[in-house]
């Protein structure tokens, strides 16, 4: 990949975790959580008797290489030439959200596959996508492990969370080597060739 997509996955990890975190409070309007079901999942996230580096390997390092390879890697690849950027991005992501099962993760979740799925469209490169899990999974666990609650994030950390995000995905868009063979059972090159 081009040298400032690295540059984009820096600024638009961290960028769409605070984005994340909005698309979080308003996923909470449709499908209320009980405190009690967050504070539990964090527990069961952040085990007391692990040391904080394994913590980040199994839950952060791990499944990004992990599920980037399963849904960056074979699912987009398999179904490449059967939708466009678009479709790929929602259909990917969309099943990535399943994948992670929690129901109050659902959106949130969906909506960070649409993302890695659209650095892997732009860049050509599973690469970028897992640099940009791993940091995401990081970034979440280390703020969990400090007691940080993404969700109390104000409203002007959201925007410049959105600005972020918004910023990495055109660095991606102004250097991108687009993924072979899209939408080609098809016809389909709704971002071009």
């Amino acid at each position: 990949p081009h040298p400032a997509v690295w540059v984009a996955v820096l600024v638009g990890a961290p960028s769409a975790l605070l984005s994340g975190s909005a698309i979080f409070r308003v996923a909470e309007l449709v499908f209320p959580v009980p405190q009690r079901v967050i504070e539990a999942f964090s527990q069961y996230l952040l085990p007391g008797d692990l040391p904080l580096w394994q913590v980040l390997f199994f839950l952060a390092l791990l499944p990004a290489i992990c599920e980037e390879i399963a849904f960056r890697g074979v699912l987009l690849y398999g179904l490449r030439r059967k939708l466009g950027y678009v479709g790929l991005a929602l259909t990917v992501g969309a099943i990535f959200g399943l994948f992670h099962v929690q129901l109050f993760r659902l959106i949130p979740t969906a909506y960070l596959g649409v993302i890695l799925t659209a650095v892997v469209l732009l860049s050509g490169s599973i690469y970028p996508a897992m640099l940009w899990h791993a940091l995401n999974n990081a970034a979440g666990l280390l703020a969990a492990e400090q007691g940080v609650r993404l969700t109390d994030a104000t409203p002007e950390l959201i925007v410049v969370g959105f600005a972020g995000l918004a910023l990495a995905l055109w660095v991606l868009w102004r250097t991108r080597r687009p993924y072979p063979e899209v939408g080609e059972d098809r016809g389909a090159r709704l971002w071009g060739s």
